[in-house]
């Protein structure tokens, strides 16, 4: 039988879990771990002390997938902003020239810096925040397939 408070795709809280490990780049602590988990009760969220940390170390897994990742929040403050426009060039561009894996987090807990995205390389990662106008837009995109083909957040 199904246990309906496991955290799976259904239930959509593994964004939630991604978001929270984009935010704290991979590493927590309890009292970090305590906050998310009151966060995710008062989204509705609840959770078993087992299934809590499953949904962890599930989230960690997915975090560590692959040399060159990219996490964009989709929560309420940061998707409106970061809506990509099929005709804008550099969301053409960046589409055909990024190499990585795209993974939707919900919030990434930046709302008031939003939108906010997340690339982690090997075992660095970086947060990108406040760059909704076009001109930081194609700077931020342009900065992430320079990092994705490079291999590493440290170019000039």
């Amino acid at each position: 039988m199904q246990n309906n408070n496991l955290p799976n795709p259904t239930k959509d809280v593994k964004p939630f879990f991604l978001g929270f490990l984009a935010e704290v780049q991979g590493q927590w602590d309890q009292s970090k771990a305590n906050e998310f988990r009151s966060i995710l009760e008062t989204k509705g969220f609840t959770l078993s002390d087992e299934d809590f940390k499953t949904g962890l170390e599930q989230a960690k897994v997915h975090f560590h997938d692959g040399d060159v990742h990219l996490f964009i929040c989709t929560g309420k403050h940061c998707s409106p902003k970061f809506q990509a426009d099929s005709d804008n060039e550099a969301y053409q561009s960046f589409q055909r020239e990024y190499q990585g894996k795209i993974s939707l987090t919900k919030c990434q807990n930046h709302c008031e810096e939003a939108p906010a995205l997340t690339l982690r390389i090997k075992k660095d990662s970086r947060l990108f925040i406040e760059w909704g106008e076009a001109s930081e837009t194609k700077n931020v995109l342009d900065f992430l397939i320079r990092a994705s083909k490079e291999g590493s957040l440290a170019i000039d």
